[in-house]
């Protein structure tokens, strides 16, 4: 299976050779940075810009129905060799389902774009399957999932800054890497912007410090990892930043997240060792790649069970607490602290 990187590469090959794009192309996944790039490119230049105003058309999940989609997917232009619909915000279409019955009814010449936000593999919908089964001469569909290691983050970066004319040295790259995380968008970015601020020069490690070393947001996923890797200085860090600003980081959200992973952990803690292969936790956690289960590998040797039970049961109370079902002067930033103590002591 292609990476979302080269999946981007053969969608700019295609735009810049002229060629036809498929009749249904459908971005889907939870990290939004391919997404948002490769739907960029086509939304861009697929189209002439003198025929946008006619042949290209923009719709928003939210505010459509299938009808609608349907109704501008199957319109044929009499004067223009290519027609572009885009569906934004799929996932928010309550009828999406239908999206099977409408492919064969796109004329040629004409392409729909939809991007789901979210992992459409793992949704209660059984579209998925029905779109990975056709051929790719009829639909291309291409998968974002987050990004979970250094060498795709870094990708990321040397794309940006290939694209920005940039160059980004080593240390400027560890840096970033420490200060942004794996967050493919906010990665995007900050590199752009540091690109515009290094001029001609190179991106240094010392300009990434000055512009982003004192505005640095992060995101729960970044908790989670450093939670993952024990990581209890990075993990305490986070928290602490998280916890003086509920209204970006409401702590609801944060406990879910831990949850998630704890909640599988103990999962994991019942299958034996033996037996604790990549594809065979992803199967048991019902995990879309098997690279997704390699956390899972080492987790249990940093968490044994019984802690992971004792964990487990403080988010619980933590969230108890919070709803205010315990008597007490009880504030999100003191309750998320005590947790993360509490799991990585």
């Amino acid at each position: 299976m292609a990476t979302p990187l080269q999946e981007t590469k053969r969608i700019e090959k295609m735009l810049s050779e002229g060629i036809l794009l498929p009749r249904m192309i459908v971005l889907c996944g939870e990290e939004s940075y391919y997404i948002d790039r490769i739907e960029d490119l086509i939304v861009t230049q697929y189209i002439e810009k003198e025929n946008r105003d006619t042949e290209r058309v923009i719709l928003y999940g939210a505010d459509s129905s299938m009808s609608e989609v349907a109704l501008h997917a199957q319109s044929t232009s009499l004067f223009a060799e290519k027609r572009l619909v885009v569906l934004r915000d799929a996932q928010l279409l309550s009828d999406l389902d239908k999206l099977k019955t409408l492919i064969p009814k796109i004329p040629h010449g004409s392409t729909l774009l939809v991007s789901y936000r979210g992992n459409l593999r793992r949704s209660k919908s059984k579209l998925f399957g029905i779109l990975e089964s056709l051929p790719e001469e009829t639909l291309l569909m291409i998968e974002s999932p987050l990004i979970r290691n250094n060498r795709d983050i870094l990708a990321i970066i040397t794309q940006v800054a290939t694209r920005c004319k940039a160059v980004v040295d080593e240390a400027a790259r560890k840096r970033l890497i420490e200060l942004v995380g794996f967050n493919g968008s906010v990665m995007s970015c900050e590199v752009e912007k540091l690109a515009i601020a290094a001029g001609s020069a190179p991106i240094t490690h010392e300009l990434v410090n000055k512009l982003i070393g004192f505005s640095r947001q992060y995101s729960t996923q970044e908790l989670r990892n450093a939670v993952v890797k024990k990581d209890k200085l990075l993990a305490l860090k986070i928290g602490e930043v998280m916890a003086l600003d509920e209204k970006s980081y409401p702590l609801p959200l944060i406990l879910a997240t831990l949850y998630d992973f704890f909640a599988n952990l103990m999962v994991v803690h019942f299958i034996p060792p033996s037996q604790r292969s990549p594809q065979n936790i992803a199967t048991v956690l019902g995990l879309s790649n098997s690279y997704r289960a390699d956390e899972y590998i080492i987790a249990p040797t940093r968490y044994s069970a019984i802690h992971t039970l004792h964990i487990l049961h403080e988010i619980r109370m933590t969230d108890a607490r919070f709803k205010g079902a315990e008597s007490g002067d009880y504030r999100s930033e003191s309750l998320l602290i005590n947790l993360l103590i509490m799991i990585l002591e």
